[in-house]
């Protein structure tokens, strides 16, 4: 099921978390919800992105999510993550009148390209 008032899988995991017990988010724990959100809604740029969505990402960034330097490491690439990003967009298959894409990464390829340590 696709729920589309919400922005991001990490959006719903943070409400889900905090309707049990807000404290169980600690920095660790914010930060990959942060960086969920802020991925799955284009920077927070895409239409479904929503003044709650902003207020959450806020609650995250007073948990202590350095959010500055966590944008720039997910913006930054290495030539061999860059050739990993390659190898999964030449392997899409798309669905649902190509609005659900999906690729894998085999074994060896993940071995050629040097990701299997």
């Amino acid at each position: 099921m696709v729920e589309s008032s919400f922005v991001s899988a990490s959006e719903i995991v943070y409400l889900l978390i905090n309707e049990k017990d807000g404290n169980l988010i600690d920095k660790d724990i914010a930060t990959w919800l942060f960086a969920g959100m802020w991925s799955d809604s284009g920077g927070f740029m895409f239409e479904n992105t929503s003044s709650e969505t902003y207020k959450i990402a806020a609650i995250l960034i007073d948990k202590g999510v350095n959010f500055t330097d966590l944008i720039f490491r997910m913006n930054s690439a290495s030539i061999k993550d860059l050739k990993m990003l390659g190898y999964g967009l030449s392997n899409i298959k798309t669905f649902f009148n190509n609005k659900v894409a999906i690729t894998q990464l085999p074994y060896p390829a993940i071995v050629e390209l040097g990701f299997d340590s």
